[in-house]
């Protein structure tokens, strides 16, 4: 993978298992609210992103996020009762969870970013268990919860991760790993730069020619 060092890559591993481990029982959790109560599924939700959320706040890289999901549904599956189905579940959210950071050309790594996609996936992920398992035919309270703890645990599960993200930049594990937030300055700055000095542009003759002499 261009851009991925062996040390990126094996960090990314460390994160994406830790995350299929906490995704075994988090899985039958899920399983069990989607068939008895899937207005709670909320509940359960917010762990899918977390891994995805602590490498993109720890490396700001495009791809970790990707990445480390995906191992985590690949660690998690052997022990789900789907098998390696259940790894389309997690492709969907490793898509997801690039598109905001994809529009800033992975330029913008700021915590905006990152509960605006934890709102927006609350929104999506509302409107379509709300039309599998038709939530209308639900009590107002139900119809309420669904929403709210959907919300809640993507948006908690964000703070969570870029909590454990600061702490390891903390500790010094991710010096020469971490990209700074915000790198659209500094990517305009250098496009300047880059113009002002470009040799295929030539100084102007004019401005180097000689003054005429005035004649009496």
């Amino acid at each position: 993978m261009s851009g991925f060092s062996t040390r990126l890559l094996l960090s990314c591993a460390a994160i994406g298992v830790a995350g299929g481990i906490l995704g075994i029982p988090n899985y039958h959790l899920f399983t069990a609210l989607s068939v008895a109560a899937p207005f709670l599924m909320g509940l359960a939700a917010g762990l899918y992103v977390l891994p995805g959320v602590v490498a993109q706040a720890a490396f700001r890289r495009p791809g970790v996020g990707f990445l480390t999901t995906m191992l985590a549904g690949v660690v998690s599956a052997p022990f789900t009762p789907t098998g390696f189905a259940s790894v389309y579940g997690w492709l969907w959210i490793a898509v997801i969870m690039e598109l905001p950071y994809a529009v800033t050309l992975y330029r913008y790594w700021k915590a905006p970013v990152a509960y605006a996609l934890a709102v927006g996936a609350a929104g999506l992920y509302t409107w379509m268990w709300w039309t599998y398992y038709d939530m209308g035919t639900y009590a107002a309270w139900a119809q309420a919860l669904l929403p709210s703890l959907l919300l809640v645990g993507l948006v908690g599960s964000t703070w969570l991760g870029r909590l454990v993200a600061a702490r390891l930049a903390a500790t010094g594990a991710l010096r020469g790993l971490r990209l700074p937030e915000d790198r659209r300055r500094r990517a305009a700055g250098a496009a300047g730069d880059a113009a002002r000095t470009d040799p295929a542009v030539p100084e102007s003759p004019v401005a180097d020619a000689p003054a005429p002499t005035p004649t009496a």
